[in-house]
């Protein structure tokens, strides 16, 4: 993004980018709320010249000037970048490591895709095997608390066989397993020796 000119030029008019503009001096120490559009997440975004951006990000370049590098990322004092925060005195260039502490401090960091990891017993996999074509993958997923590409993977055999967990891959043993003859490096065979 370096070397645009975000306040001039025909494109980049848009309602998300001029209410960016019109808050950049914003002084109020409680969130900003974006009132647009927002992902799947929580996180405001916009169009500008032809690309899509997280709010936040651009108003942290509009504020604070460009990343200091490419990984840098645009994070929130606050925690609420979820619920689409984009005052400019609650962002600023953190690293990922750095915006993944705040996000455990804050207590927001995702695990799992935001939902709990939760350990199916033998039995329950039994269950979700006899529903398969009964209920959908959705609603066996609700039943219990895993998400549905978990419950295709269970009625695809890909992470349960017979009711028994099973990981892809080779077993101990297996002669067709490449790497029983000895160690391997970069695909080539070499001595033991």
């Amino acid at each position: 993004m370096s070397g645009r000119r975000f306040w001039s030029g025909a494109r980049g008019q848009g309602a998300g980018i001029a209410f960016l503009r019109a808050h950049v001096g914003h002084t109020g120490e409680d969130c900003l709320p974006w009132p647009m559009s927002t992902d799947g997440r929580g996180y405001g975004v916009l169009g500008f010249e032809g690309e899509n951006y997280k709010a936040h990000r651009m108003m942290c370049i509009l504020a604070h000037g460009e990343p200091p590098s490419p990984l840098h990322q645009a994070a929130h004092s606050c925690g609420n970048g979820h619920l689409g925060c984009v005052n400019p005195l609650h962002l600023s260039w953190k690293t990922p490591t750095q915006n993944m502490a705040d996000s455990v401090a804050h207590g927001t960091a995702r695990t799992d895709r935001g939902r709990k990891r939760v350990k199916l017993t033998v039995e329950q996999v039994q269950q979700i095997l006899a529903l398969k074509g009964v209920k959908s993958q959705q609603e066996v997923a609700e039943i219990f608390g895993v998400s549905w590409r978990q419950i295709g993977k269970i009625q695809r055999g890909v992470s349960w066989r017979g009711g028994q967990l099973h990981k892809p891959g080779f077993k101990p043993g297996d002669p067709r397993n490449p790497f029983t003859n000895g160690p391997r490096i970069k695909g080539r065979t070499v001595s033991a020796t």
